[in-house]
């Protein structure tokens, strides 16, 4: 067990236990069976929360920690993690087949080289392994209607990549992944500035899946690898 929740983050930033998106990406996690835990990654970790959630769930999984920023995989590595810092534009300094699991959450529309990432998580990636991602649904209605009027879905972004459900589920089977679980978080606007005026936190739901490619704000992704690399050829 790692340390607990805390709000000690000194020069680094703010963790965050409440976001949205660790609820719904639970909901997708894989029953582990055996005595031996699963061997994951989980790329742009931040402060460590979902890799402290999943502690606290006992779900047998051995999480090893990455980031694009120093400062956090330093923070994580004091919280007893092990980490290293990623440059996620070029290969990743893992061997073939080296995980069971990699978990990536709000992080491949950052990555404007998204293809070349997702071929380098099937080559890490234990054939049969699970790839669990989140990433924001630009065809969502309300990015259209920003589109419209702005010619920009995210303004003042560091958004490089953009993906509607299609294009999701395209970059994913042409990598060599079968999505096994597709879902979709939604909100009612008004519901949630209404919350937000009285201090409460904001509600999110499951839409259905004929509403998905409208309504919902962001994608998750339950994926299995179906590469056979040469590590776990050989």
């Amino acid at each position: 067990m790692h340390a607990p929740y805390s709000q000690d983050f000194g020069e680094v930033g703010q963790e965050n236990f409440g976001k949205f998106r660790f609820q719904f990406a639970k909901t997708l996690l894989p029953i582990v069976s055996g005595a031996c835990p699963l061997k994951l990654l989980e790329v742009g970790c931040g402060f460590g929360e979902f890799a402290r959630i999943l502690d606290n769930l006992n779900l047998n999984f051995s999480v090893f920690l990455a980031d694009v920023d120093f400062k956090k995989v330093r923070y994580v590595r004091q919280l007893g993690f092990s980490a290293c810092n990623l440059n996620l534009n070029g290969v990743l300094p893992f061997k073939d087949a080296s995980f069971e699991g990699v978990i990536m959450l709000e992080v491949i529309e950052h990555i404007p080289n998204a293809e070349g990432v997702i071929t380098e998580v099937s080559r890490i990636l234990r054939k049969g392994g699970f790839l669990l991602l989140s990433v924001p649904n630009t065809g969502h209605y309300a990015h259209r209607i920003k589109y419209l009027l702005y010619g920009s879905v995210f303004q003042d972004s560091d958004h490089y990549r953009f993906f509607n459900k299609r294009q999701l589920e395209k970059l994913l089977t042409d990598n060599n992944f079968a999505v096994e679980n597709f879902i979709a978080s939604g909100y009612i606007p008004l519901l949630n500035r209404l919350r937000s005026y009285r201090g409460r936190t904001p509600e999110y739901f499951t839409v259905p899946r004929v509403f998905q490619s409208i309504l919902g704000n962001n994608f998750f992704v339950l994926a299995r690898n179906r590469s056979a690399t040469r590590a776990s050829q050989s």
